[in-house]
């Protein structure tokens, strides 16, 4: 989550320039994993990471967790809410995942390994 521990919003925003200068200046940094819970649209602060990663150029994977929270038939509709409130490239599907059932882990496994071979 962004900001959600129990410290004053000057702790938090200090925090919040400690990562952003992690990210921004890690030269060994190969990509960010972005975690949603695909039951809820993305956040203001879930759009703003989506589009500060953009403007650096660093590489997202968008993985939408708790699908075994809702039904395969309103995945679909569900998916396509956060790809439209991200702006994601038609071709950019969001990877779908569980925890719980393990559902995604395969493809996680495998798009992290594609990431680390493009840098």
């Amino acid at each position: 989550g962004y900001g959600y521990a129990k410290v004053s919003r000057s702790e938090q925003q200090k925090w919040g320039q400690i990562i952003e200068n992690y990210l921004k200046d890690r030269k060994q940094l190969r990509g960010v994993i972005h975690l949603l819970d695909i039951r809820h649209e993305p956040s203001e602060n879930d759009l703003l990471m989506k589009e500060w990663l953009s403007h650096y150029n660093i590489p997202i994977l968008i993985v939408v967790t708790k699908a075994d929270k809702i039904s395969r038939g309103a995945r679909q509709k569900h998916l396509q809410v956060i790809s439209r409130k991200l702006n994601l490239d038609p071709g950019l599907k969001p990877l779908v995942f569980s925890a719980e059932t393990g559902e995604g882990t395969k493809e996680l496994h495998a798009a992290i390994e594609e990431i680390m071979e493009i840098n």
